[in-house]
């Protein structure tokens, strides 16, 4: 049995009385769909696994809040805050999200199959894996967004931003984008057949397409199978040391590595020494032997290219 005494919400409840009213639903197992919650405050709050599907969020505050695997399906979030939210797993389909706030969101496998995202603030959000099939993202500002691997089938993105968007290994299959909102993302070379097969013109020059979505290095050039590994262990190293960091083969000839700036300093100068140890602890990883490989690799001057981005553009340290 449902508590009936809770009240109805209504625009005649203030922003603290909607959300502490939504929290007091779901403690007591009342369906949310169709009703209005709008404006709620609900920041940093934890909603894990909430069944939200259909209510009306329209302007809440939701930043910072703990959405992993909620049940958003057709939901109203339009204008509402989700910065920095957690919607890992979150079920947004068909959800309205016109104009939302998703700035450094995280929606790590979210489904988000035919939601509309249009005019969305969406800078940095990181997508991963999602399923956007069908999705509406008209004029969405999609800048330095983290999209691998995700499903963009069918999305309607004309006017989106894309700009030093990370696409690589991102499914585009008619989806409908302007070359001028990608012409410096980071896409697949399938993705970029595709592109050009719709008769888009994609640049494909270095400076504007480095595949680094935020502050990054950007190694690319003829590796060996020697080489490649020892790259992969010196990663690998790199990525334990610290969470922040993130370091990937985006293909057989190309390296992505990301961190703060102090700390691609200490990368380039490892690499363009070469002095591999200050990547981290490798002697664990890796035998003097490949790290002497991996050394020669560089010094060999086999036409291994080096780019750094940092917020001021992309630099080339060196072309050896």
């Amino acid at each position: 049995m449902y508590d009936d005494s809770l009240p109805i919400p209504g625009p005649h409840l203030d922003v603290d009385l909607k959300g502490k009213l939504l929290l007091s639903y779901l403690a007591a197992g009342r369906p949310v769909r169709g009703l209005d919650f709008s404006t709620a405050a609900l920041r940093s709050t934890d909603l894990r696994g909430a069944d939200l599907s259909g209510a009306t969020l329209t302007g809440a505050n939701l930043f910072g809040a703990d959405l992993r695997g909620a049940d958003l399906s057709s939901a109203q979030l339009s204008r509402a805050n989700l910065q920095r939210a957690r919607l890992n797993d979150a079920d947004l389909r068909n959800a309205r999200l016109h104009s939302t706030q998703l700035e450094s969101a995280v929606l790590i496998g979210a489904d988000l199959r035919f939601a509309e995202l249009n005019q969305a603030r969406a800078q940095r959000v990181i997508l991963q894996g999602a399923d956007l099939s069908s999705a509406s993202l008209q004029g969405a500002n999609l800048q330095r967004a983290r999209m691998r691997g995700a499903t963009l089938s069918g999305a309607d993105l004309r006017g989106a931003d894309l700009q030093w968007a990370d696409l690589l290994m991102a499914t585009v299959t008619s989806a409908r984008i302007d070359a001028a909102g990608i012409r410096r993302s980071a896409l697949s070379p399938d993705a970029l057949a595709d592109l050009k097969r719709r008769g888009l013109e994609v640049n494909e020059d270095a400076p504007d397409r480095a595949p680094i979505s935020a502050e990054g290095v950007w190694i690319r050039g003829d590796f060996d199978g020697v080489f490649r590994a020892g790259l992969v262990l010196a990663l690998a190293a790199w990525r334990s040391a610290g969470s922040s960091r993130e370091a990937s083969l985006a293909n057989d000839n190309e390296i992505i590595i990301s961190g703060d700036t102090d700390e691609l300093e200490v990368v380039i100068s490892a690499l363009v020494v070469p002095d591999f140890t200050r990547l981290g602890d490798l002697t664990t990883l890796a035998t003097p032997a490949l790290l002497a490989h991996l050394a020669a690799g560089l010094a060999r001057r086999d036409g291994i290219e080096l780019w750094l981005r940092k917020r001021s553009g992309l630099v080339k340290v060196a072309d050896y």
